[in-house]
């Protein structure tokens, strides 16, 4: 009974930490928590596989003939078989918990992920029209009227800070950037 007992501050050690893992993992996941989840996650199954045994071999005492155990060692079984189905119970929701803390930890990875490729679509976005313009413009034609006009440079270089802010808007407006 002592042996069992002694399985609950333990479980609770597990529980507080499974919750400092978690509450880390939300505000920044790092491949360092996921190792400790990871570590977290085959401790608990090493505890498992330490109790089954227990739980299993005291299910068959409680199956024994009233001859073989008398009635209060019975009744005391039952108690410990009830613990160790409580803390097998414990154990299961446990390893369910790091489960949920992998999907945690890939969902917050990929909406960090997807936060930089909108940001990096935006910027591209936002070059590929000056891209353009200054692929045109940059090529050698000589018939091109609005090279030979005294303002065509200045004309150029508006024509690409109202392109971008025009795109710079549209994007924070959409809270893009």
């Amino acid at each position: 009974d002592s042996i069992v007992d002694r399985y609950f501050p333990l479980l609770e050690f597990y529980g507080e930490r499974m919750e400092e893992l978690e509450n880390a993992l939300v505000d920044d996941p790092s491949p360092e928590l996921i190792k400790g989840v990871t570590r977290v996650k085959r401790e608990l199954l090493s505890l498992r596989r330490t109790i089954w045994p227990m739980r299993d071999c005291l299910s068959r005492l409680m199956v024994l003939p009233d001859t073989v155990i008398d009635l209060e060692s019975r009744l005391y079984f039952r108690g410990l078989a009830e613990h160790l189905f409580q803390i097998v119970d414990i154990l299961e929701t446990y390893r369910d918990i790091a489960m949920g803390l992998f999907e945690l930890f890939f969902s917050s990875v990929g909406i960090r992920l997807n936060e930089v490729m909108k940001t990096l679509t935006a910027v591209s976005t936002i070059f590929i029209p000056l891209t353009f313009l200054t692929g045109v413009y940059g090529m050698n034609f000589e018939n091109m009227p609005e090279l030979s006009w005294s303002g065509s440079y200045f004309v150029f270089w508006a024509s690409v800070l109202i392109i971008v802010a025009a795109q710079v808007v549209f994007f924070w407006r959409r809270r893009w950037l």
